[in-house]
């Protein structure tokens, strides 16, 4: 029961197919929503300085507009590291 306008879906390069597969099953099952992958690739993913810095960057230039939008964050899926990091950002 829950609209989801605009998922943004982050994945490394080497998940580019994956993404793709993603987009198709939810645009087949929910129409509604744009699907918007982003790039994100790490040198070492369970390295905290370096996923935190890129996450941060990305959360700097995305055009958040609170006032317009609600926004969920999704982190059951990545590292450990990258969970940490998601759950700090969006806090």
């Amino acid at each position: 029961d829950l609209r989801v306008d605009r998922l943004v879906l982050l994945h490394g390069s080497q998940h580019g197919r994956l993404a793709e597969y993603v987009a198709a099953d939810i645009a087949s099952v929910s129409p509604e929503t744009r699907m918007e992958p982003h790039v994100l690739d790490f040198a070492d993913p369970w390295d905290f300085e370096e996923v935190y810095g890129k996450l941060l960057d990305f959360a700097r230039a995305y055009p958040f507009d609170p006032e317009a939008e609600d926004y969920l964050v999704h982190i059951t899926t990545g590292t450990h590291v990258a969970q940490i990091c998601l759950f700090l950002l969006t806090e």
